[in-house]
């Protein structure tokens, strides 16, 4: 689960934070309904009771339950408890407990708030959570900054399945952040040093196979790295830093200046050895990409890899190298006192957060072929912002315009200094070059086909480019859709006054709450419906497997189906073969293969869905109806559809943006999403950055929203049904 995930989900429980210790942290005490006294539950179809079966200690646990009768729906559930912040100000606390997981994925989460509902920082255990059911003590540790005003807490249940929780403890141990360090500018020569550093830092990450390495901690090599290469002062110094640093993980590292003399290349004999293969990158464990030292020859020439880096300085390393005994990583020791936590308030941490991250892009991002970006000149830059960064908040920022950069729809980044987004109660859209009011909740004083023209006084066109410089995208039509969504988005509780026209012509200004509520959907059918005498209405965003499962036979028997994919699918891709007498094949997923750094060479491991026929056929006339927010699974199921050409498609380009994502957790409390392999459409061609296009071509129109009318939907409609 991401930060993103509790930015909404708990705002009302910080606002009710109580006072600054625990309340029934044994869970001894039982409240109303066997619910444990002090503690609530979050995330629906979740149930949070107070048990004496198998307690860690004492006489009672707590546990906490998906009992909803679709599992799938099963997202996160908590039970949690919110505490004043004032009294662990500029303190260091520790959240501590024992939890056991018969399904796996439990874990304690801790979040720090400050004025106004802003997320200062977040740990929910991601990449560390209990998959045991024997009872273990977990703890997390967390700096409270001098604003933090609310401290929210608890236990986090990952999926459906159960988890407990015993004994918790929230503890001051001392001063917050020892050893943080404040913003400086770099000057040209540190640059050049930190550009070096992580240059040769990726080479020996991702591409020296030796024990020494494979066993690394990476987080610590990139902060010690920062600390002592920045410092050098000339070429010679700064390839004795960096070797320093690096050579005790690569022993056959070498690094001169450039214009010196390059060492004769460290005799290598021919042999058997290992080296890495990179199926997408193994950051994190499980799912499709993979990371492995395998079998390799030792001793070609093709495996030495040679490179001049920034600082004037050369490297070599070679790829393969001799199978030997297991030697332990060493140690990293960093320029820190006791105590010290990475943070995007420490100079240290940023620097490191930007060398770690650039590196995955430069070795495995899989769209540099269409991304104009120059992603070396990208290095120094982000280096320069980082090191000058005033606080976490600030770089984060400055992550998410380094993300923006690589136009991915699946880059995310999250982290400390979110501020919980609230909405007031209406949904715009930007129709016609403008920003209209397309649904209200119930009591709202606008109306749908309403414009709204300024937002606190700035244009909605200056506010819209400003939401979009940070979001990253492949399409034009993804950056509007989520900017769209954004354009009135605020701190929880924070009024907004927006100023424009009525659907009649009169002017309006009012100041509205912005409330932790979602966006009002858009008025639609029931999810299914028939909305003309034979003809029915499914929208794959609202519908389960099984809801689809019982009305094939209504489907099977309709003159007319239209599919609306205006949306995320719920439901698996089985559907497709009602509507073919063939076996069907989706696009084409693409995960590079990588042994060399910087991408040179890069294979592909490709697959796809092989989707059999199914009965009964749907003999009536189908069609799919899709706009600029359909992404990712939607785009896997709309490919489909025109690849096989079996419906026609109704509405927008998608987002142009497919694949599986690749997040990755940075120092600090930051985490990144990417899409980590290449989608081309099922002949081959481009999809990123093009999506899926229409077989007709609808946009909705500010007179089709006044009129109350869903123009593709209506389009769909007359083809299935003249």
């Amino acid at each position: 689960m991401s930060m993103a995930g509790f930015v909404s989900s708990f705002a009302l429980l910080a606002a009710a934070a109580g006072p600054a210790g625990l309340v029934n942290p044994d869970f001894e005490t039982a409240g109303p309904d066997a619910a444990p006294s002090g503690w609530r539950v979050g995330g629906p179809g979740y149930v949070g009771q107070r048990t004496t079966d198998r307690p860690g200690q004492g006489e009672a646990a707590a546990r906490l339950a998906f009992t909803g009768e679709d599992r799938a729906t099963a997202e996160y559930g908590t039970l949690s408890q919110g505490v004043a912040a004032q009294a662990y100000r500029g303190r260091r606390i520790r959240l501590s407990g024992v939890v056991r997981s018969p399904a796996g994925g439990a874990s304690l989460w801790l979040r720090i708030d400050g004025p106004g509902g802003k997320m200062l920082s977040l740990d929910n255990m991601d990449g560390r959570a209990v998959r045991s059911d024997d009872w273990t003590r977990v703890e997390i540790l967390a700096d409270v900054p001098a604003g933090a005003e609310r401290l929210a807490l608890g236990l986090l249940q990952r999926g459906a399945g159960e988890a407990f929780v015993d004994a918790v403890a929230l503890e001051d141990i001392g001063p917050a952040n020892p050893g943080a360090e404040t913003a400086r500018a770099l000057t040209a020569r540190e640059t050049a040093n930190l550009a070096a550093f992580a240059r040769a830092f990726g080479y020996v990450r991702y591409f020296y196979a030796g024990d020494t390495a494979a066993g690394a901690d990476w987080n610590a090599v990139a902060l010690a790295g920062v600390q002592s290469v920045e410092k050098a002062n000339s070429p010679a110094e700064l390839a004795a830093r960096l070797e320093a640093v690096l050579k005790p993980l690569a022993p056959e590292l070498q690094l001169w200046p450039t214009a010196a003399t390059a060492p004769a290349p460290i005799p290598v004999l021919p042999g058997p050895g290992l080296r890495w293969r990179h199926e997408g990158v193994g950051i994190t464990p499980g799912g499709v990409y993979r990371s492995a030292r395998v079998p390799a020859t030792v001793g070609g020439e093709t495996d030495r890899f040679a490179a001049d880096l920034p600082g004037g300085i050369s490297l070599r390393l070679p790829l393969a190298i001799a199978a030997a005994g297991v030697e332990s990583a060493p140690k990293i020791a960093l320029d820190k006192p006791a105590g010290f936590l990475p943070s995007g308030d420490d100079r240290t941490t940023r620097l490191a957060d930007v060398v770690l991250t650039w590196n995955v892009f430069q070795h495995f991002y899989p769209y540099f072929d269409v991304t104009p970006v120059d992603w070396s000149a990208e290095l120094p830059r982000a280096l320069a912002q980082a090191s000058a960064a005033p606080d976490a908040e600030a770089f984060g920022q400055d992550l998410r315009r380094l993300v923006a950069d690589l136009d991915d729809g699946h880059g995310r980044v999250s982290g400390p200094g979110e501020t919980p987004q609230g909405q007031p109660p209406l949904r715009l859209d930007w129709i016609e070059n403008q920003a209209v009011v397309t649904a209200v909740a119930p009591g709202a004083p606008l109306k749908v086909g309403d414009v709204v023209l300024r937002i606190d006084g700035r244009s909605t066109s200056e506010a819209l480019a400003a939401r979009e410089r940070l979001i990253s995208s492949a399409t034009p039509q993804y950056k509007r859709h989520v900017a769209s969504r954004l354009l009135v988005a605020g701190p929880v509780g924070a009024p907004t006054t927006l100023e424009g026209v009525r659907a009649d012509g009169a002017p309006f200004s009012i100041s509205l709450e912005r409330q932790a509520r979602p966006v009002p959907p858009l008025a639609k059918p029931e999810p299914i419906a028939e909305i003309r005498p034979g003809v029915l209405y499914v929208d794959l965003d609202r519908v389960s497997d099984a809801q689809l499962q019982e009305a094939v036979p209504r489907l099977a028997a309709a003159r007319g189906v239209v599919f609306d994919v205006r949306g995320y699918p719920r439901v698996k891709p089985w559907y497709l073969g009602l509507l073919a007498d063939r076996p069907l094949r989706s696009d084409l997923w693409n995960v590079p293969v990588t042994l060399r750094p910087d991408r040179q060479d890069v294979t592909w491991k490709t697959s796809n869905w092989t989707l059999p026929p199914r009965t009964p056929r749907l003999t009536g006339k189908v069609a799919f109806v899709t706009d600029g927010q359909a992404i990712s699974y939607a785009e896997s199921t709309l490919g489909l559809v025109a690849a096989e050409k079996l419906a026609p498609i109704v509405g927008e380009p998608t987002a142009g943006t497919n694949g599986n994502i690749n997040p990755f957790e940075l120092p600090g409390g930051y985490r990144i999403s990417w899409t980590g392999m290449k989608v081309t459409k099922a002949d081959g061609g481009r999809h990123h950055g093009v999506g899926v296009q229409p077989t007709v071509l609808v946009r909705p129109t500010l007179a089709g929203v006044r009129a109350g009318r869903d123009e593709q939907l209506e389009a769909a409609l007359d083809l299935v049904a003249p």
